[in-house]
């Protein structure tokens, strides 16, 4: 039996300014220590005992232990050992997009909503493709986007940071101009930005659904037409929808799902309007995925409501952000060439279940 991480432990890392938790591969986290984890936004890195060669399968097993607990919780022991067994074998649940090449090099691109979350991930898959990237962000947004920044200029990149509210044309020109005279061209845009809020119908005021239906609809459609406007034939616009709306309703989420259904019939659109100039237009539908607005209790589901829903998505497990960056990725790139208009589900098979 592994020592105890205490969330004492958790609190102290974060006091001392660490980045991250250290643990043995045979710790054993506490639930309140790892809400503590993601409340604080610490990793948890899993320190291996030094010893030559490639580790046994034991020392296998525990770490991937550690990572799948650490995720989901320990109370489905059945669903444990199904994520273990996944993240023992060559690609992992959770594997971040791992090396494809540099399928986007000598491209820009611009992502929106990239201080965390999806936009996040996307960021830096589009890097580790090949990829110059602009980093959208706005001033209200409560994550750092340093972070992001960061991980991409990491990847040996070059990347900027842009000011991008989605409600603002001015800002959606500045952005992109700002990509043509630092880089000379633009290539990819992703319209990710997009805010979540929970309405129940009869408390729904005209400016709650105003408020989301511009961000979430109206902020696709700008960052479309002013990269549009300034993207050489042959570029490619991608919008994140979502499998609320695009695919299900969402009881007290109406203005969302209103939104995201409606951002399918605009890709849809775009896609004819523009694609005598070559310029592709997709869109891509997440399903549960934890990100920092789906852990939103208060917004979205929260952390409970991911756990206990991750029995109903075929896979068995929640999605991760980097994996919907890697259908983003598939579609700014050249591969999905003769793609546009389309509608990718990235839901682990939810929307394809009967609820029976």
């Amino acid at each position: 039996m592994g020592r105890l991480l205490s969330a004492t432990e958790v609190e102290r890392a974060a006091r001392q300014g660490r980045g991250a938790v250290a643990v043995s591969a045979d710790t054993i986290i506490s639930p309140l220590a790892r809400d503590r984890i993601r409340e604080l936004g610490l990793r948890l890195e899993v320190v291996h005992p030094r010893s030559p060669g490639s580790r046994d399968l034991e020392a296998r097993v525990r770490d991937a232990l550690t990572r799948t607990i650490a995720r989901i919780g320990d109370g489905d022991l059945g669903e444990v050992v199904r994520q273990t067994i996944q993240s023992i074998s060559e690609v992992g649940p959770s594997a971040p997009p791992g090396p494809v090449g540099p399928v986007l090099a000598g491209r820009t691109a611009l992502v929106t909503g990239a201080s965390s979350g999806i936009g996040a991930a996307t960021a830096v898959a589009l890097a580790a493709a090949g990829a110059k990237v602009a980093i959208g962000t706005f001033a209200q947004d409560p994550h750092d986007v340093a972070d992001t920044l960061a991980q991409v200029e990491s990847v040996g990149v070059d990347a900027m940071v842009v000011e991008a509210d989605v409600t603002r044309n001015s800002d959606l020109d500045a952005a992109c101009d700002a990509v043509l005279d630092q880089w000379g061209r633009l290539d990819v845009a992703v319209a990710n930005a997009g805010v979540l809020r929970r309405d129940r119908l009869e408390d729904m005021s005209d400016d709650r659904w105003h408020e989301v239906l511009d961000v979430d609809l109206g902020g696709v459609l700008r960052t479309s037409r002013t990269a549009a406007s300034r993207m050489s034939d042959g570029g490619s616009i991608i919008a994140v929808s979502s499998i609320a709306g695009g695919v299900f309703g969402w009881a007290e989420h109406s203005h969302y799902a209103a939104a995201k259904a409606g951002v399918v019939g605009l890709v849809r659109s775009l896609a004819v309007e523009l694609g005598p100039r070559g310029i592709r237009v997709n869109a891509v539908l997440p399903g549960l995925i934890e990100t920092p607005q789906s852990l939103d209790d208060e917004a979205s589901v929260g952390a409970e409501g991911l756990r206990s829903a991750a029995s109903n998505v075929p896979l068995r497990r929640i999605g991760d952000a980097a994996e919907v960056a890697s259908a983003i990725r598939f579609l700014a790139c050249d591969e999905s060439r003769y793609v546009t208009g389309h509608a990718l589900v990235v839901d682990g098979g939810v929307s394809t279940s009967l609820p029976v």
